[in-house]
Formats: structure tokens, sequence, C-alpha cells
């Protein structure tokens, strides 16, 4: 079976997020993170689960998150 990919917004978000994203990353999911935390305030376990960060201004803008995902799919 393929290897799945996962666009993940917030991975830093709330404790259990990064949880969410170990999970995928276990499953042997591909893990892009999206959201409005700089990578480098993230921990080394949750960064070192995710193939990239993208970093966005605003999670609440539709045209930044349109443009983010896509951004991510073209990665990939």
């Amino acid at each position: 079976m393929p290897r799945m990919r996962v666009p993940f917004v917030e991975p830093f978000f709330a404790p259990n997020q990064s949880q969410f994203v170990r999970a995928l990353a276990d499953s042997a999911a591909t893990v892009i993170g999206i959201g409005e935390c700089a990578q480098d305030t993230m921990d080394d376990q949750l960064t070192s689960r995710m193939t990239r960060h993208h970093q966005v201004p605003s999670l609440v803008d539709v045209g930044v998150m349109t443009d983010a995902v896509r951004w991510v799919q073209d990665k990939v």
C-alpha cells in the first residue's frame, strides 16, 4: 500500500496534537505540518516526526490555508 501523505494543521497547538502526529508517523504516514508557530518553537520529538512544517500567518484565512495546502501538495 502507498505511504499516506497527511497535511496536519497546527501540530503544536494543544499538547495532545503532537500525539496525533506521533501516531500518524508511527503508521508510516508522511506528515507535513501547517501552522502559525515557527518550527524552532516546537520540541525535537514533534519536528522529527514531520517531513516538513509550513508556517502560515493565519489559520483562519481561507486563502492562506488554501495556498498552504496547495504548496504542500506540490511538494509531495
